[in-house]
């Protein structure tokens, strides 16, 4: 998922770039970060506000 990092608190929080279908370009040139989001399953069904996941950090820090 296409994001960006808003710095600020103990624990950087990712804002989604918006809709992410693949003919939307203009989503990934605003995002510095992928988030590597967990598969649907019965058990995990949403991505809860706060929840840590896994990030590809785009281009230079």
């Amino acid at each position: 998922m296409r994001a960006w990092l808003q710095h600020g608190g103990d624990i950087p929080l990712a804002i989604t770039t918006g809709n992410q279908i693949s003919s939307r370009l203009l989503s990934l040139s605003g995002a510095n970060v992928l988030l590597k989001i967990p598969a649907k399953s019965s058990q995990c069904t949403t991505l809860r506000a706060g929840q840590i996941v896994d990030a590809l950090w785009l281009g230079s820090v």
